[in-house]
């Protein structure tokens, strides 16, 4: 027997959550480590279970594998009763670097496991970052590009990567449409942040008919007025046509082979 408890991250359904959210109560965990998606997920669908899970005894959350606004990190603090840190890695490098209330909100990198560079090439003029594993590995990574863009980096004398503000996104995250209109995914992140019914979305491109579906998992239906704000945000977030944008809601959202749901789907 451990003292830890696994469930799985992957199924979202409001079922799923459920019994993962009352498994979790029974077991009382002193830290709650889990996909940021997937832990959001279930913060909005099992929003019954606030009561209970905010005096369950969690003393920390950690957040890992995508960024989340801080809103949606004060969504989950209120929720657990307990301090929201973030993590950042990656399956290629391992983690690099903590974001925690001790850290005063930045992320603080694992200097003496990674050795991070900034060079041009972010989204919107963030630095993007190359990471150097500095510890004995079967994968050596030497000025690897994750495709990570970062934002308020501090350097020490050497110019590595000390500490920064926040992750803003993987550069593969980015999307050109081709005709001069260009945004990244998280722009659409920004616009779900606000409905408290989404628990989970996805940007699926299609190129080759002009559209744009942001596809988004809800714990009850959106109705009419929801839809029509929805799209009017991520128009003016994304710089896209109104009408090149709908509104898809759905429990089937496109994953990655590790379980997390991709932000952008290219479907052209």
């Amino acid at each position: 027997m451990t003292n830890n408890m696994r469930a799985d991250a992957t199924n979202l359904s409001k079922e799923a959550l459920k019994r993962d959210v009352e498994k979790l109560i029974r077991f009382k965990p002193e830290c709650v480590i889990a996909y940021s998606a997937s832990l959001l997920a279930l913060v909005r669908s099992c929003r019954e279970f606030k009561e209970e899970c905010s005096t369950s005894g969690v003393k920390a959350v950690i957040c890992t594998a995508g960024p989340l606004s801080q809103s949606e990190r004060d969504e989950i603090r209120t929720f657990f009763n307990a301090p929201v840190g973030m993590e950042y890695g990656s399956m290629e490098a391992g983690v690099m670097a903590y974001q925690t209330p001790m850290t005063n909100g930045r992320y603080e990198v694992f200097q003496k496991t990674h050795m991070l560079h900034i060079v041009p090439g972010g989204f919107s003029g963030c630095g993007q970052v190359l990471v150097t594993k500095t510890y004995p590995c079967y994968l050596p990574l030497i000025r690897y590009s994750i495709g990570d863009s970062i934002q308020g980096e501090t350097l020490d004398e050497n110019g590595l990567v000390i500490g920064f503000d926040e992750v803003y996104g993987r550069t593969g995250d980015e999307v050109d449409m081709g005709d001069g209109v260009k945004f990244h995914g998280q722009s659409f992140m920004l616009c779900a942040e606000e409905y408290d019914k989404v628990v989970a979305y996805q940007v699926r491109i299609n190129r080759r008919e002009r559209r744009v579906v942001f596809a988004v998992q809800t714990r009850e239906p959106l109705n009419e007025e929801e839809k029509v704000g929805m799209r009017n945000q991520t128009a003016a977030m994304s710089g896209l046509p109104i009408d090149a944008i709908s509104i898809d809601e759905t429990d089937s959202l496109v994953k990655a082979p590790s379980g997390k749901i991709r932000l952008v789907v290219d479907e052209t």
